[in-house]
């Protein structure tokens, strides 16, 4: 009895890291953000040092977002159709060639920045994959009730790795170039592959599949019919004009021409925002929270807003790294809580097109951030867009206060989702 009761505390504390697949796509996840991360910070900085122009920033990534919206229209289609953890997997590979791709690219002598601009286009096509069929298949690998702390630690997991990878890519700018910061990312994208596959994700959504025209229809209907879905996606939309826009091109200005800080600054700025969202991360991942979701979104909301703002006015390096932490901390709370919700509120037959319309709405308010940002930078300046992108995200506490408790429960009822694991030694990756 004693070692039983041993036993069960243990799989508590554990809670969702308990489960062999979760914990493989979470250190899978946690590998490909070290090197998504470095990239990330080599492609903006690289970009502005060649060129000086924040304009050619904001034209490739919004290439790149572009491609992602036009990739989620068949990405949630893929995700309900198939093994979705041959989906991960064979998004990890693709993500990691195309990396290979890009790293030979820059290191060329007749390198142009514009020749970025078909490869984003790639990587946007392919880099959702992994996150959509993750995400709808992660109701099939933990219970119900760890949904929330599950979420929480997967980011945790993915902050900790964006940790050192901002810095790891000023280190490898300033010491080796931006070539071997991009192959980093292509080895971690490959790692990613490897403890998918290793860890025998098998979540096969309970359906028969139908013409792709035709599940695209139900997708919209249930778009058009799941008010917490639909209202999500809008919300999802209005924050990110903002989100990817402060990430990229106006922290990178901000700190460079406004700040006439080094590159290190930047790194120390993202590393700080990531610190931020993993504390949060790892504090809802160990605590239940006695507030409704509904109160959390709220929360979550008003406190990205403030964070946006403060990132506004902050007056020096030291200060923009406070503010950058609470933001990021802001960012988690709200992420858990939304990908929770639309877990709960979906069917597993419908799940993947569900995230992925969620996700097209996070990927249109990119594109029409990154695309606007361009010129409001040089009209009004980065600190006045930034507090302008705080007031936008202060515009989604109607749309949160407009969902109703009871709406967020699965909106079909009694439908089992297939085996999470697969116990067989040759289980599907």
């Amino acid at each position: 009895m004693g070692n039983r009761t041993h036993v069960t505390t243990w799989h508590n504390r554990l809670g969702p890291f308990a489960a062999r697949s979760f914990l493989a796509i979470t250190m899978g996840g946690l590998l490909s953000a070290i090197g998504s991360s470095a990239a990330s910070v080599t492609l903006v900085w690289f970009v502005l040092s060649s060129t000086h122009s924040p304009v050619l920033v904001s034209v490739v990534l919004a290439c790149y977002f572009g491609a992602r919206i036009i990739a989620q229209v068949f990405t949630g289609v893929i995700a309900d159709r198939l093994n979705r953890g041959r989906v991960m997997l064979l998004g990890d590979l693709l993500s990691g060639f195309l990396y290979i791709a890009v790293a030979l690219l820059v290191v060329s002598p007749a390198f142009q920045s514009l020749e970025l601009i078909p490869l984003y286009i790639l990587l946007g096509l392919s880099c959702q994959l992994y996150p959509v069929s993750a995400q709808a298949a992660l109701p099939d690998l933990v219970p119900q009730e760890d949904l929330v702390r599950a979420n929480a630690g997967m980011q945790a997991c993915l902050d900790s790795g964006s940790l050192v990878g901002p810095a790891v890519g000023a280190v490898l700018i300033g010491i080796v170039g931006p070539t071997w910061a991009f192959a980093a990312n292509a080895i971690s994208y490959f790692l990613s592959a490897g403890a998918t596959f290793f860890g025998r994700v098998n979540s096969r959504p309970d359906r028969r599949p139908q013409r792709v025209l035709q599940d695209l229809g139900q997708g919209l209907n249930e778009l058009v019919r799941n008010h917490v879905l639909s209202l999500l996606c809008i919300v999802g939309l209005i924050v990110h004009i903002a989100v990817i826009p402060i990430e990229t091109v106006l922290m990178g200005v901000l700190v460079k021409d406004v700040l006439h800080a080094p590159v290190i600054t930047y790194g120390v700025a993202i590393t700080c925002l990531n610190v931020g969202a993993l504390a949060c991360g790892v504090g809802l991942s160990l605590v239940r929270l006695p507030f409704s979701a509904k109160s959390m979104l709220f929360i979550g909301c008003s406190a990205e807003g403030v964070g946006v703002i403060g990132l506004g006015i902050a007056p020096s390096p030291w200060l923009l790294w406070m503010v950058a932490a609470f933001y990021g901390a802001a960012g988690s709370l709200l992420f858990a809580y939304v990908l929770a919700v639309v877990q709960q509120s979906t069917a597993t037959s419908i799940r993947g097109r569900a995230f992925s319309a969620m996700y097209l709405g996070v990927e249109i308010g990119s594109v029409v951030g990154l695309a606007v940002v361009g010129s409001l930078i040089p009209a009004f300046g980065p600190r006045a867009v930034m507090i302008g992108m705080g007031i936008l995200i202060f515009l989604t506490l109607p749309l949160v206060a407009a969902i109703r408790d009871n709406e967020m429960t699965p909106s079909v009822k009694g439908e089992k989702a297939t085996a999470a694991l697969d116990p067989s030694p040759s289980g599907d990756a």
